[in-house]
């Protein structure tokens, strides 16, 4: 009886620690998304950003993606997708899964990408229908 009634308080004791790492995972998760998400916002553009930027405006999407398709840093692989979102248009499907795939949408070209947002929501809609 002794040794049930150990077991069962060491039984306890296991239990108890096990919900508190748990919970310790959830928080981390939270703070490491509100991080990220304070980073895109805080983020600083570079010449390299700068130079994507104006190809977007102007349009240039297969320079952007000659110059990206190394994929050699984070901006790189993001106008890289944002690029091959505008580029793929009439295929509405592709073009949203580009733009999911993207991470950081800089404040320069964020109505031209809502703008194709809408659009691909309108068109995947009627693709559906």
């Amino acid at each position: 009886m002794r040794y049930l009634s150990l077991f069962m308080v060491a039984f306890l004791f296991l239990l108890a620690g096990c919900g508190n790492a748990a919970e310790e995972k959830k928080e981390e998760v939270v703070k490491e998304e509100s991080n990220a998400n304070q980073e895109t916002k805080a983020k600083e553009l570079t010449e390299e950003d700068k130079k994507f930027i104006s190809l977007l405006e102007k349009g240039d999407y297969q320079a952007i993606i000659d110059e990206t398709i190394g994929l050699g840093s984070d901006a790189q692989v993001n106008f890289y997708f944002l690029a091959n979102a505008f580029k793929a248009v009439p295929d509405y499907s592709l073009s949203q899964t580009y733009l999911n795939k993207s991470k950081y949408i800089p404040a320069e070209i964020e109505d031209e990408v809502n703008k194709l947002k809408e659009e691909i929501d309108a068109n995947v809609e009627q693709e559906g229908a």
